[in-house]
């Protein structure tokens, strides 16, 4: 699961963020409801959580309501734990190199 919260104060959605992740729950924020959410990349997958679509080096991938929240969350957890969020994590067998680039 992940949760959106919008709130037009940063250091509010931050605060709720913050407290979110202490529950093991994977949040973002927009400062309204216009401002676009995230697009997760990782390893040539791209994952949009709030259209619940999943392209695979760009191609479509149709996974069920269940496999994508599965997915949603380990994406989520992943991207959390890398250091310097807001980079893309390419295989190193794709990439040729460990590490990333800024997204």
């Amino acid at each position: 699961m992940c949760v959106l919260i919008v709130e037009d104060e940063p250091s509010t959605a931050e605060a709720i963020r913050d407290g979110l992740r202490l529950e093991a729950i994977a949040a973002d924020t927009a400062g309204d409801g216009d401002t676009a959410p995230p697009v997760r990349e990782i390893a040539g997958l791209r994952l949009d959580p709030f259209r619940r679509e999943v392209y695979r080096d760009g191609r479509h991938v149709t996974l069920t309501r269940k496999q994508f929240a599965v997915l949603d969350v380990l994406v989520a957890a992943i991207i959390a734990t890398v250091p310097g969020a807001g980079y893309r994590i390419h295989a190193q067998a794709e990439a040729g190199r460990e590490g990333g680039d800024r997204a």
